[in-house]
This record gives structure tokens, sequence and C-alpha cells, in this order.
């Protein structure tokens, strides 16, 4: 029996650092359950993949010989998405725009999924040229859907938001000012009154770069996404999330940065731009909280002084 818990990438045991006994038992219990796992499954681990953040990933040689790729979700972190709502999404797109899910286990929370190539992170397209990419993708998986499906509401969302920045921002002894805090509340509010105003859609609801795959059973090139939160809701959140990513970038230009970013995004896909721009602000505030309470506070510090310069604005900002 191979150790692997020697190979839980360093983004997942910061996260299992946060759960305390529960993330010790569950590093204690990974090697029993990826025997069997693999031995029900019929699978050979080839190769431990680095870069997730809320799983243990390998990929393995199928009985047929083809590849796929196993996760071992961690468990559930306030903030991180959850398992059933991944496994639903997927389900429901059967492989349209997202990575194909192969076999699932409920239980042990693990899935079988396709074999997909680079990041779009690691293509040499610019920024720019990554947005327009994830625009396209997005403005296909935007698929609308009722509300039989196991996925999170968009006004659940809203409320879970509205609890975990106030609670978060308190027992981290307000790392933030008041303001910020009040603005992103404020915007929360703001969308929930919007809700009945949109058709309800997919929603990915973490849709960076790092989570946009290559295709490998396509001649042409194109990409996947992975790790759905499974959110049924408004395309602006997503969008909201582009906003607040490649963060070195926002650091040095935050205000004229989001103002160019909404404008590309809003001329892709038509969404409004006040609705993304009042997304984004949530998303910088809560995620910058989150990489806090997770000892990860160079990135989420950035976050909250990004917050703070847009704090200038409360509607979206005509460029001058």
């Amino acid at each position: 029996m191979k150790n692997w818990e020697d190979h839980i990438p360093s983004n997942v045991r910061n996260k299992l650092d946060a759960l305390g006994d529960e993330g010790l038992q569950w590093e204690k219990d990974l090697n029993t359950v990826i025997d069997c796992i693999a031995k029900e499954w019929s699978l050979s681990l080839e190769q431990i993949l680095e870069g997730g953040s809320e799983a243990f990933v390998a990929k393995c040689a199928l009985r047929n010989q083809e590849k796929g790729i196993l996760k071992l979700f961690m468990p559930q972190l306030e903030g991180n998405s959850e398992f059933e709502q991944q496994v639903e999404a997927l389900r429901v797109v059967k492989g349209a725009g997202y990575v194909k899910l192969l076999k699932h286990d409920v239980k042990r929370k693990a899935v079988l999924l396709e074999c997909l190539g680079e990041p779009l992170s690691e293509s040499e397209y610019s920024i720019r040229d990554q947005m327009k990419i994830i625009c396209g993708l997005l403005k296909k998986t935007w698929i609308p859907l009722d509300e039989k499906q196991e996925l999170r509401l968009m006004g659940q969302l809203i409320g879970w938001f509205q609890d975990f920045i106030l609670s978060t921002w308190e027992k981290l002894e307000q790392p933030c000012s008041k303001e910020i805090i009040e603005r992103a509340l404020l915007f929360l509010e703001s969308r929930r009154k919007c809700l009945s105003s949109y058709q309800s859609v997919l929603v990915h609801g973490d849709p960076h770069a790092d989570n946009i795959l290559k295709a490998l059973d396509s001649n042409e090139l194109s990409y996947k996404l992975i790790d759905p939160d499974g959110i049924l809701g408004e395309p602006a959140y997503d969008l909201g999330i582009l906003v607040r990513e490649w963060v070195e970038e926002l650091v040095d230009a935050p205000l004229e940065k989001a103002i160019e970013r909404i404008l590309l995004l809003h001329n892709e896909t038509g969404v409004e731009k006040q609705s993304i721009w009042e997304w984004a602000f949530i998303q910088s505030v809560s995620t910058g909280l989150f990489l806090k309470v997770i000892q990860e506070h160079g990135l989420g510090d950035s976050l909250l002084r990004i917050a703070q310069e847009w704090l200038r604005f409360e509607q979206f900002p005509v460029p001058v």
C-alpha cells in the first residue's frame, strides 16, 4: 500500500488544517479509501496531479486502457462547493461543455472523470483572450433549468454570502474596513431584489482559467469546465469571478482594470454591467476573507485592498 497522504497538494493540506480533527481523519483514511475505490472501479493510479484545492486528484488507467481522473474530495469546508451539487451539475450537462462524469460515489465523495489536457491558465493566450474564451464557453453552458435538480438556488446562496461575510469578518477580528462589509451586504441585497428579473440558468460558480481544461475528444482546439459549484442563478455571478481573477494585474490598477474587464465581459455576453460590478465586489470580499481563514493572507489581503479601492463607486463607473 502506497502512502498516498504524502502526496496531498499543499492547497488541500491548508484546508485540512483548517478543518481540525475532521481533516486529520480524512487524511488518515485516504489510503484505505483509494485502495477500495481502485479495486471496485478497476483503476490503476498512475500519476498524482497537483494544483487541486478541494480534493486528492490522480490520473488513472481504466480497464479498457483509456485514461481517467480520480478525485477524492475532502470534507466540506465552509466556502467550498458541495460535492452533491458538483455531481448534479455534471450529471445534468452530460459532458456538454463540462468534463464527463464516468462514475461517482456519494458516500465516499469520489468521482471518476474523463481525462482532459492542460488548463487555460498555462496557455499563451493573453488575459483578455482567456476571458473571451471563457465567455464563449459559459454562454454555451448557461442552460435554463427548473428547480427540480439538486442545485443550489441563487436566493440560498445570497443568504449564505450574507452570513459568511459578516461572521467571518468578526471572527477574523475585522481585517478590513466596516465600509467594505456594508457595501458587500448592500450589493447582496441588490442581487436578492433582482431574483425575479431573469431566467435562472446553470451557473458554474468558479470559472477561472485553472478550471478550464483542453478537451481531448475533439479534433479542434476546445475547452471544458471542471469543478462546478452546481448553482442555479444569474450569469453575472460567473462573470463577477472573472473580474476579481488575475489579482496581480488588478493590484496595480484596481479600478481601471475592473472597468476594462466588465466592459469586455458585457460586450462578449450582453450581461448587464451593474450586476457584474456588484458580484465582482462581493466575490472580492468573500474570497479575500476565505483565503485569510485558510492562512493565505497575502492573496486575501490583496483582494480586500482591491475592494477598498472599489468602494469609490456604488454604481458601475462610466469610463471617461
